[in-house]
């Protein structure tokens, strides 16, 4: 059997790193310094991914579901890290407008869905150290909720939306999520 090991939590972060850092010409052709910032971090560096994907012009965060949606994957787009280049700006993109928000369209319908979605996943989740959530039904596992959140959203679903496993690795970050992946990668 193969086996999750806590290196594995390292070995993303710093491929990625090593990729960013001095991969972009500077002025005289001396490497530009980057700093990524990845979403787990804790500390003075947080980052709202969702912000920056908005901003960045990858994504739509719709105010009313606190959803990111992507033009194409729907919110079945994973905000891992943000990329900060010590650069102007000008020097890296010509200049231009600010991006416009992708367009996404979400219903009315959905919205409905998505404001019942989260006040049950919100009903579900402790909030504080003694604080208690509602009782869950035997067989529902937290996270649960918070994936129903994501799935009121039709855009990208059928062609995107993530595996149970990818699902419950990316809610809980579970290693027994990863062993069951690469277990079921072995099977294949």
């Amino acid at each position: 059997p193969i086996h999750w090991s806590p290196a594995c939590n390292t070995a993303l972060p710093e491929l990625v790193g090593a990729r960013a850092d001095g991969s972009l010409p500077g002025e005289g052709g001396s490497p530009v310094r980057t700093n990524v910032i990845w979403y787990s971090e804790r500390g003075d560096r947080l980052v709202a991914m969702q912000r920056a994907a908005t901003i960045c012009g990858l994504a739509h965060l719709d105010h009313t579901t606190h959803l990111c949606v992507h033009p194409v994957v729907g919110t079945w787009l994973g905000l891992r890290a943000v990329v900060v280049i010590d650069a102007p700006a000008d020097s890296l993109v010509p200049s231009r407008e600010p991006l416009p928000p992708p367009p996404v369209g979400i219903t009315s319908q959905e919205q409905e869905a998505a404001a019942v979605a989260l006040e049950r996943a919100l009903q579900h989740a402790p909030r504080g150290p003694s604080a208690k959530a509602a009782p869950l039904p035997d067989d529902t596992e937290p996270w649960r909720y918070w994936l129903a959140l994501r799935e009121t959203v039709e855009l990208g679903r059928k062609e995107y939306q993530y595996s149970d496993v990818q699902s419950w690795y990316h809610y809980t970050k579970s290693p027994a999520a990863l062993e069951k992946a690469l277990e079921d990668l072995a099977g294949q």
